[in-house]
């Protein structure tokens, strides 16, 4: 596969600390817990990084998750914390017709050309079983801090928002498509959200523009294969 370099960069933004992967637990538990199918689904973590979604579906019992990365050193990584499910190699080759039950991108569709990222959906979608779901988060470009994240690393070439990313699920044939807020999983921080919430919109409305519904700093999109 070769070294992508992308992991000295990877390492600065991230701590991959013990806390740092339980509060990812906490995180997801909240933003895509509900959105998952049941403990004997098959769950295909696309481009898994480091680890932290698989480490979740790890503590939450899910036995037959597995991710794929094409960077040694983030498959590295997953093993150093104990994840054996975890496949070197192009993500987009592991999907197959109707093979999988869940299929979840974090901080993925933000790395591809917009041709690229229809035509992955809809390999995407081919490739859930009837019903099966697929869960997207991704920067949410509404959210007035969002162009650091979107310009903090240098592969980033496309941002999403509350319009666009249910857009292009649609787009790509998924039905049922839901676009929510990623809320912080931090009690002090939830209960202290709802003010810079607030002065945004008022923001927004003072600029003329019609205030977003949701304005964290990222965004997860919902969609569903038709049964």
């Amino acid at each position: 596969m070769g070294d992508f370099g992308y992991a000295d960069h990877f390492s600065k933004l991230n701590r991959l600390t013990d806390e740092e992967y339980r509060r990812a637990v906490a995180s997801y538990r909240l933003k895509v817990g509900k959105f998952l199918p049941g403990r004997d689904a098959v769950i295909f973590d696309f481009g898994c990084g480091a680890g932290h979604f698989l480490w979740f579906l790890k503590q939450e019992r899910y036995h037959r998750s597995f991710g794929a990365d094409p960077d040694p050193t983030m498959v590295e990584l997953c093993k150093a914390r104990g994840l054996d499910n975890v496949l070197l190699a192009w993500p987009e080759h592991l999907l197959r017709h109707q093979a999988y039950d869940c299929i979840v991108l974090n901080d993925v569709l933000e790395h591809l050309r917009k041709d690229d990222i229809l035509k992955l959906l809809n390999k995407i979608r081919d490739s859930l079983r009837p019903g099966g779901r697929v869960v997207v988060k991704t920067q949410n470009m509404a959210n007035p801090f969002s162009m650091r994240i979107r310009y903090i690393d240098f592969q980033h070439s496309i941002g999403f928002e509350e319009h666009s990313l249910p857009e292009i699920l649609s787009m790509s044939g998924f039905v049922n498509v839901q676009v929510l807020e990623a809320l912080p999983p931090e009690r002090l921080k939830k209960w202290l959200w709802p003010l810079p919430r607030l002065v945004w919109r008022v923001a927004y409305l003072a600029a003329g523009q019609r205030a977003p519904k949701i304005l964290t700093p990222m965004i997860i999109g919902v969609g569903e294969r038709s049964p």
